[in-house]
């Protein structure tokens, strides 16, 4: 898992909806740990919404079979995948949130993921015209 974190000078909330548009890949034999090919290091290509699932969202193999003991999905996928987005976090969260995720985030294994913590001085959407931290609202994902 890849986060980059960037603070805005000011905070206007307590929550940040994670919901929405995530890069995504699926790795069906797991070789995004293998020394050489680690997909957590590249921005990831593909897209998913979440919250959803990987049927949902149309990965995996299409299904043409019927079960008659359990449900049928559309698409059918086992396997690890790897998740992206940028989030952007309050100034006053930074320190908080660093610490956090590392404590939960931490294996020791490769794809344990990295932090990025940068400053925005300012953003404009181009849009809509908002800026500040309005303007990194919505669509952070890409």
């Amino acid at each position: 898992m890849m986060l980059c974190c960037a603070q805005l000078l000011s905070a206007q909330q307590e929550r940040i909806d994670l919901s929405g548009t995530w890069r995504f890949q699926a790795d069906p034999m797991g070789f995004g740990k293998t020394p050489g090919s680690e997909l957590y290091q590249a921005k990831l290509t593909e897209s998913i919404m979440l919250p959803g699932s990987t049927d949902e969202g149309g990965k995996g193999m299409l299904t043409t079979a019927r079960y008659v003991d359990r449900l049928t999905r559309k698409f059918e996928y086992c396997g690890q995948a790897w998740y992206q987005r940028e989030v952007i976090i309050p100034e006053e969260w930074k320190d908080k949130v660093i610490a956090k995720l590392i404590e939960v985030a931490r294996t020791g294994e490769f794809g344990d993921g990295k932090i990025f913590a940068y400053e925005i001085k300012d953003a404009i959407k181009i849009r809509t015209g908002e800026t500040g931290y309005d303007a990194l609202q919505s669509g952070v994902t890409n």
